[in-house]
């Protein structure tokens, strides 16, 4: 018994040591017994407003609505997010500040870090870190909470400052905000449990034949005139997986604006499965290349228990082939293992070739929860 102790003991300094970060945060760690036998999620600190400031908050730092940005401001952000938000030299982001701003709706928050410039007056923007609302649904159990979706900096010991203050400051506006939910991607965290843990493939695109979908069986887009199908559809990602989406308006706003796009494979006004796609904004760009590649994502998707996942699967090509036909660009594919993209992307697989493959995770702060399968985890 006593061994088992020092041997804890042991690996509690351990965790320590290389995760110091971590190890004061309100999160699921990897040395933890009680949240392996829990199946209902629980806030671990149910008055983090009240949680005094660490060593890693800076207030120096600037955190404020993204609605009450001033434009020259904005255009400061978009500018510096070109350069630093793409850990590549070959892909080009063109993201622009109406593309972040339909990003961040509702109540979206941004922090910035300045650095003075010696003999000047001006500052020089060196972080930046922003999140946007969303509810994190575990079919039964409704959350609150905010996805922090970039961190970008010049300085990279800077980033847990960039994400301390943040944190810290939306407890400020937000008090009875009390979770936040990020995603990880390549270089996972160290002394934390992911909420899920996932592939992330690349593919590039090709011109291919296909087959014809069945008699009756179509694919179409998702518009304005549809909202009452997808407020339903809405509702049913909820009750089906372990989600994260954005407030329902906030969805219909992103249809009317074409952020997403979202295909129907349908027939006799039955629904046989949902594909949503993103323009991910990026395009790759290589010596070698005689054309840039645009680079899309398969968000999500969903099949219909009664369809067969072949069929599902060839609807995915057609949805796929409208989409880059109303792009007017063929480019490079990105998909995550979570919700049924697993299904699509195991067929996939079967006859093109993969250009890259990722680990990737999505971490919960202030919420626990066990570990769940990609498959059973859906985001917007």
């Amino acid at each position: 018994m006593y061994v088992l102790f020092a041997l804890y003991i042991l690996f509690l300094i351990t965790v320590k040591i290389y995760a110091p970060f971590w190890f004061h945060q309100p999160v699921y760690h990897t040395y933890e017994i009680y949240p392996r036998f829990v199946s209902r999620p629980y806030i671990k600190l149910p008055n983090i407003q009240h949680r005094r400031p660490n060593g890693y908050c800076d207030f120096r730092m600037k955190t404020q609505l993204v609605q009450d940005m001033a434009p020259a401001e904005l255009s400061d952000v978009v500018s510096f997010l070109q350069t630093r938000s793409v850990d590549s030299e070959y892909f080009l982001y063109h993201i622009t500040s109406r593309s972040l701003q339909q990003q961040l709706t509702g109540i979206s928050f941004i922090t910035l870090a300045y650095d003075s410039v010696p003999l000047k007056l001006e500052k020089i923007l060196t972080g930046c870190i922003y999140s946007r609302p969303v509810y994190i649904s575990f079919k039964t159990l409704l959350f609150v909470a905010y996805f922090i979706e970039c961190v970008a900096t010049k300085i990279t010991k800077e980033s847990r400052c960039l994400l301390q203050t943040h944190i810290y400051r939306t407890h400020e506006h937000l008090p009875d905000m009390k979770v936040h939910l990020f995603r990880k991607e390549v270089e996972l965290c160290i002394g934390i449990v992911p909420l899920v843990r996932c592939k992330t493939f690349t593919f590039l695109l090709r011109p291919t034949t296909m087959c014809n979908l069945a008699k009756g069986y179509f694919v179409h887009r998702i518009s304005s005139k549809h909202l009452d199908t997808w407020k339903t559809l809405y509702r049913t990602i909820q009750e089906r997986f372990v989600s994260v989406l954005p407030e329902l308006h906030m969805t219909i706003q992103w249809i009317s604006e074409e952020r997403y796009k979202f295909y129907l494979l349908v027939s006799n006004q039955h629904i046989h499965g949902i594909y949503i796609f993103k323009d991910n904004l990026l395009t790759w760009d290589t010596p070698l290349q005689t054309k840039k590649n645009r680079t899309f994502q398969l968000q999500g998707s969903m099949k219909s228990p009664t369809c067969d996942s072949l069929f599902f699967f060839r609807g995915f090509l057609y949805a796929l082939k409208q989409y880059l036909e109303e792009t007017k660009e063929m480019g490079i594919l990105v998909a995550e293992t979570t919700s049924d993209n697993g299904i699509i992307i195991e067929r996939w697989k079967e006859k093109y070739s993969l250009h890259n493959e990722t680990d990737s995770a999505y971490y919960l702060y202030n919420l626990i929860h066990p570990t769940i399968n990609a498959n059973e985890f859906f985001s917007l």
